[in-house]
């Protein structure tokens, strides 16, 4: 029976990471492709469902939707979010088209990367201070 290492674990664990990483940002495109030709009003947040309160992420589709008619302040407004999901986005469908076409491993670096950063817990900190602003921002400006 072959022995398996720590380092090859932890390699699976990126992969899987990885895996779902890909798999979400498919289903979030394909959400977003759905609400742009359908315009469905479906409540699919648990924090909403559960408490009726918008989490920090309500409004991020309809932000998507605006962003891409060209209303970029009625975007931010609707979901601050969007100055950090909209260049992300960007970055990760480059760094997969830089991978399927050209074999570079763009994904596994950014990724890696990425999880380097938010290891910090002075960033964490201030990514959740940021997240409660955007909360605070939903019942004010919605």
């Amino acid at each position: 029976m072959k022995r398996i290492s720590k380092s090859s674990l932890h390699w699976l664990n990126i992969k899987q990471e990885l895996r779902i990483l890909f798999m979400l940002y498919c289903a979030a495109f394909l959400w977003l492709i759905a609400q742009a030709i359908g315009h469905f009003h479906v409540v699919v947040c648990p924090f909403r469902l559960i408490t009726s309160l918008p989490c920090p992420a309500c409004g991020t589709t309809r932000g998507m939707l605006l962003l891409a008619q060209g209303h970029a302040l009625a975007a931010l407004k609707s979901n601050l979010n969007l100055l950090f999901i909209v260049p992300a986005m960007m970055v990760y469908t480059f760094s997969l088209l830089s991978d399927a076409c050209f074999n570079t491993r763009f994904v596994l670096r950014n990724y890696l990367r990425f999880r380097l950063f938010f290891m910090h817990k002075t960033v964490l900190i201030v990514f959740f201070m940021f997240e409660a602003f955007v909360w605070l921002t939903h019942f004010v400006w919605n």
